[in-house]
């Protein structure tokens, strides 16, 4: 079982909406040391937080384990992606 779920919806092209998502989730992750790994409309997501984001044509899932150490820090975790999503689903 996952320990983050985050899910949102979207209206926007799939495509576009992975192009920001690299754009803007990517280097925030690489600030928490995890590897965001893009295969289509999935990236795997490795390190701290090891799980999937998915992007399906109306929402955006992302189910993740957290280390013990990220558990410690859950709360802003999940603050932080939401802002991001906020800002590029804006």
């Amino acid at each position: 079982m996952a320990d983050l779920v985050i899910k949102r919806n979207h209206n926007m092209d799939p495509e576009e909406l992975r192009r920001l998502l690299e754009e803007k989730f990517g280097p925030k992750a690489k600030e928490y040391g995890v590897d965001v790994s893009w295969e289509g409309l999935s990236a795997r997501l490795s390190g701290p937080l090891k799980g999937e984001l998915r992007i399906e044509p109306e929402e955006i899932i992302l189910q993740a384990k957290l280390s013990f150490t990220a558990r410690l820090f859950k709360g802003k975790i999940e603050r932080e992606i939401n802002q991001a999503l906020d800002e590029i689903l804006a």
